[in-house]
């Protein structure tokens, strides 16, 4: 702060003027302008003073005594204040002001057990410089006291982001002061400004911000550096905007994958994925009658739920081809297609072939496509069932799945059981010993021409 006076000196160098008008002596002039200069030179030259040193601070009972020893410069002009500030910690020592001009002063009306930050700032008039932050708990008897330096800024402050939070990370502050660094203040604000900001707390040099945090939404962060003497001057405040990177990765491609021919069918194995099936996770099977032409709809109707799986109906002599990917059917994902292998049925003959060109790795398992009609290739299924598998082929056939076929026979056998069964008990009764034949029906008005038990009677239809 500087501060304009009325100066003696001033007024002897308007005199030397005067006298150089009226008297017209070079040699007064000379001497007036002299006079003037020197003190002009001098006030130019004066600077901020020095830090108050070796300040100390006394707890009492409500109250705290400071003590410190003058700068050991006052930058060219003679020191005119001290400014005691400070206030609770956790206020960050802000809200108390006490202007004194010797070296000690004592505050009173503090709250005993309640942590205090203070420092004293040195003034000439020019300028202003405070002395280290010293902190003291009054407490009457016994109470804290701690002095020193704080740290400063932490370093390298780095920001990153990711679906609904951010990440910081920062290095160590240049200077730890007096004391050893034991832990950073990370500050998440609404605005650049700050104003209610949110404070976290991490030994650490990098944090992960998750509470509050939506995708979209611009924030401010900063870090402070803190010691047992309280916290150093904050990083440069950093804006940050939170976006996803990535959405869930698709599962990996299903790997050793071989074909075994037989009669009419052809058994397909492959290797599981590193740690197994995940849940919700299985696999579609492709099948074509050409190769790289297995089509984009899986042929079996069916999420397959193990690494193996007997593909039926088949004719023999015509060559197959098969693939197969991985299905992660809670996030609709679809692995890349296998290897192309291919199979004959009725000779044993199996081929590996090159990948062919396939559907993107991260294809949703839903998205329909059209494949071409044919066969469908049938075995016991077993797991999920996906609308619409169609086994691609160049020709037609019956189309009905092998467990159809045998469900209808067993229902046939059974008919057949059953008739066979009915037809050997009317048999038995009929030539059996207590067969008796059903007397024929009469008519109304016609009079019975022999009696009949009761037994008789109810054997067969009548009139009455």
């Amino acid at each position: 702060m500087t501060h304009h006076t009325f100066s003696p000196r001033t007024v002897a160098a308007g005199a030397g003027m005067a006298a150089l008008l009226v008297t017209g002596t070079a040699t007064g002039a000379m001497a007036a302008v002299t006079s003037a200069s020197a003190p002009s030179a001098q006030q130019s030259a004066v600077t901020a003073p020095g830090a108050p040193t070796g300040l100390i601070a006394t707890a009492g009972d409500g109250q705290a005594t400071l003590s410190w020893s003058a700068p050991s410069s006052d930058g060219g002009a003679k020191i005119t204040d001290y400014v005691v500030e400070g206030g609770p910690a956790v206020a960050r020592g802000n809200g108390i002001v006490q202007r004194v001009t010797g070296l000690t002063t004592t505050v009173h009306g503090l709250t005993d057990g309640t942590e205090y930050l203070f420092q004293v700032l040195a003034e000439n008039g020019v300028d202003s410089t405070a002395s280290t932050t010293v902190a003291v708990t009054p407490h009457g008897s016994g109470s804290i006291v701690r002095t020193g330096i704080r740290p400063s800024a932490p370093t390298g402050l780095k920001t990153g982001y990711g679906d609904d939070f951010i990440s910081l990370s920062w290095s160590k502050p240049a200077a730890a002061g007096d004391n050893p660094v034991t832990g950073y203040h990370v500050y998440l604000g609404f605005s650049q400004a700050m104003t209610g900001a949110r404070e976290f707390t991490t030994t650490a040099t990098s944090y992960r911000i998750t509470d509050q945090i939506m995708n979209g939404e611009t924030y401010w962060v900063k870090v402070t550096a803190f010691s047992k003497v309280g916290d150093g001057p904050a990083t440069a405040v950093q804006s940050v905007t939170p976006v996803p990177v990535h959405g869930p990765t698709p599962p990996p491609r299903p790997t050793g994958l071989t074909a075994r021919a037989h009669h009419g069918e052809v058994i397909l194995s492959w290797s599981p994925p590193k740690g197994g099936l995940k849940t919700g996770e299985g696999y579609n099977i492709y099948v074509g009658t050409r190769s790289g032409h297995e089509g984009a709809k899986p042929s079996i109707p069916y999420l397959i739920p193990t690494t193996s799986y007997t593909v039926g109906a088949l004719k023999d002599g015509t060559t197959y081809y098969f693939q197969v990917t991985l299905v992660d059917v809670p996030h609709l994902l679809v692995s890349a297609r296998s290897v192309e292998v291919s199979a004959v049925p009725g000779t044993g003959r199996t081929t590996v072939s090159s990948p062919v060109a396939s559907a993107p790795a991260s294809t949703p398992a839903s998205t329909p496509a059209t494949s071409s009609p044919g066969a469908i290739a049938t075995a016991k299924p077993s797991g999920t069932s996906l609308p619409g598998g169609n086994l691609t082929s160049d020709q037609s056939t019956s189309g009905l799945s092998t467990g159809l076929i045998v469900l209808l026979v067993a229902l046939a056998l059974a008919a057949g059981a059953g008739s066979a069964a009915a037809i050997t008990l009317l048999l038995r009764r009929r030539n059996g010993p207590h067969h008796r034949p059903v007397p024929a029906p009469r008519r109304p008005d016609e009079q019975p021409t022999e009696r009949f038990s009761r037994e008789d009677e109810t054997a067969g239809p009548r009139y009455r």
